[in-house]
């Protein structure tokens, strides 16, 4: 039998997944070649494991759209013999629009007469398991199906799935490193990267300004960045970039390295891709040394503890336990729950030195980040940054690898790539935004760019002065109304979010959007978003005949552009 894997990604995560099922088949003798993105299947597939993340407002991913597209043609071809599998990537703040892609994938692939290997599973990234936590069980499933001769009991338990072996004479990393004299080829690989992203454009970008907007005794820091770039884009067009590591975190993972700067060429079956660069040129930019570690990293990490003191063994046992699924409690709670990545891991295990292969096989790929851009002029990318800060249940404050780079960020020139977000041109019609926090973005973009349209936007902070961002430069523009909410405000009888100012301006809404052919966009929190689209509902319900009507009319303006989310985390 021969499997194929697939991957609909959109940052990544689905397409790790698929490689870590790739080693999970072959350690148990299954024929598989490597993972290909799902628009890249063929039809001499007859047995496929899929797994599919959804992006923003319940989308395929950009590699996914076109198989999608094809699934959902009249006169579709059966499917009738074809056998599949699906996990899918999904985020529960996303509501009814959790794991939206593979739901409607399955159902479609069924409705054509393929035939489940086994049930489905739908991760939840916003567990403190991840939304790869349902793998074991997964692949518990799955082993039936495929011929593998593994007992439930015995697939759920020991290591996760696509384990490490006991000794490290029988560890094979699926990475290639050797020294090299040549150059560096690292923007080569970031141009790949935002290409495949989907970015139209891509460009040499170097920073102009940066202004801090919060004020400076405000608990957190949001900021104004400039770049200057020579690259055309449009209102409600996205930048994507590739981050840099804390040079912290670099350090840290260096010091364990034990490694010289030398220049090196690595090639790995994530990235599919040679690249040159130096040891720290790698780190900086192609692995995610911040985000936690997955489970089955532990266990190869555990390979290459040195030394058989009492300390070597003790800590060579506890990265074995870790990567267990008995370890489960005590993986969620050092790793997930506390936001361990392998820089923190390396820090408190200081008998491990890995080789920079192994290194390469635990670590996530460093991905592209996607920021609005808050600008429309054809010289400059303009982004409003607030620096993520999360407290930890034991009190330690991690703060956002890309935002944090870019709030520190003072001098130099980067690659700057530019897509389609999901927010249409809105040529001469009215438009009603909802963007709290940095999700006022795109709004100052499309308030800038259509000085003469009627704009209403519906703000909110926290504080009535410290967090109110862009006031001044608003107050300017005629035509744009802010309706601003302040959650924190001083006065206790003030405080209100911005679902409360939507409703109680019920009537206007309603007129906007039914009267005056209003667009309504919203921008910001996943959760916030999905509060303001009932809230929306709400509004429209009595002048469409009821709720229902009324959300078949937003399904309509969904359809027709004239509705759109744009939601993070």
């Amino acid at each position: 039998m021969d499997v194929r894997i697939a991957y609909a990604s959109e940052t990544g995560r689905a397409e790790a997944l698929a490689w870590r099922c790739r080693s999970w088949l072959r350690l148990r003798n299954v024929t598989t070649s490597d993972p290909v993105p799902l628009d890249a299947l063929t039809s001499e597939s007859t047995t496929t494991i899929i797994f599919a993340a959804t992006a923003g407002d319940g989308a395929p991913p950009s590699n996914g759209k076109k198989f999608w597209s094809t699934l959902l043609r009249k006169g579709a071809p059966r499917l009738d013999g074809k056998r599949y599998a699906l996990y899918g990537l999904g985020d529960a703040r996303y509501g009814a629009k959790f794991n939206a892609f593979a739901r409607r994938l399955d159902a479609r692939l069924a409705q054509l007469g393929a035939a489940r290997l086994c049930e489905r599973s739908l991760g939840d990234a916003c567990t403190v398991e991840g939304a790869e936590s349902l793998l074991p069980g997964f692949f518990a499933r799955l082993s039936p199906a495929l011929g593998i001769s593994e007992s439930l009991e015995a697939s759920l338990q020991g290591r996760v799935g696509d384990e490490a072996p006991d000794r490290v004479e029988d560890y094979a990393p699926p990475v290639t490193i050797k020294m090299v004299d040549e150059g560096s080829t690292i923007q080569a690989y970031e141009r790949r990267l935002l290409a495949k992203e989907g970015c139209a454009s891509i460009a040499q970008a170097t920073l102009s300004t940066t202004q801090r907007l919060t004020d400076e005794n405000w608990w957190q820091e949001v900021r104004h960045v400039v770049f200057s770039a020579s690259v055309t884009y449009a209102p409600g067009d996205v930048a994507v970039l590739v981050p840099r590591n804390a040079p912290r975190h670099v350090q840290a993972v260096l010091r364990a390295l034990q490694k010289n700067d030398r220049t090196i060429s690595l090639q790995t079956p994530v990235t599919s891709s040679l690249v040159n660069g130096t040891v720290e040129d790698v780190l900086s930019t192609c692995l995610d040394l911040a985000t936690p570690l997955p489970q089955r990293s532990l266990g190869i990490l555990a390979l290459f503890v040195v030394g058989e003191d009492d300390t070597s063994k003790e800590q060579r046992q506890k990265l074995k336990e870790l990567a267990t699924v008995q370890g489960g409690p005590l993986y969620r709670d050092y790793v997930r729950s506390e936001r361990r990545g392998v820089a923190d891991v390396l820090v408190d295990f200081d008998r491990c030195a890995p080789s920079l292969e192994a290194l390469l096989d635990a670590c996530p790929r460093l991905r592209p980040r996607h920021y609005s851009i808050a600008s429309c002029s054809t010289d400059t990318i303009e982004l409003c940054v607030a620096r993520a800060l999360l407290e930890t249940p034991l009190g330690r404050k991690v703060y956002g690898l890309c935002s944090s780079w870019l709030c520190d960020l003072r001098e130099g020139t980067l690659l700057i790539g530019v897509r389609r977000g999901e927010f249409s041109p809105i040529e001469q019609d009215p438009l009603v935004f909802v963007g709290p926090g940095t999700g006022v973005a795109p709004a100052r973009a499309f308030a800038r760019s259509q000085p003469r349209n009627d704009m209403l936007l519906f703000f909110g902070c926290r504080h009535e002065s410290k967090d109110r961002l862009y006031a001044d430069e608003f107050a300017g523009l005629s035509k744009l109304e802010v309706d601003v909410s302040v959650s924190r405000h001083t006065d206790a009888s003030q405080r209100r979010y911005v679902t409360k100012a939507l409703r109680a301006r019920a009537t206007d809404v309603a007129h906007w959007i039914l009267d005056r052919n209003a667009r309504f966009y919203i921008a910001g929190n996943a959760k916030m978003a999905a509060d303001v689209a009932l809230a929306l509902c709400d509004c429209l319900a009595p002048r469409c005949g009821g709720s229902q009507k009324a959300a078949a009319l937003l399904r309509r303006l969904e359809r027709e552009g004239r509705f759109a989310t744009e939601a993070f985390g």
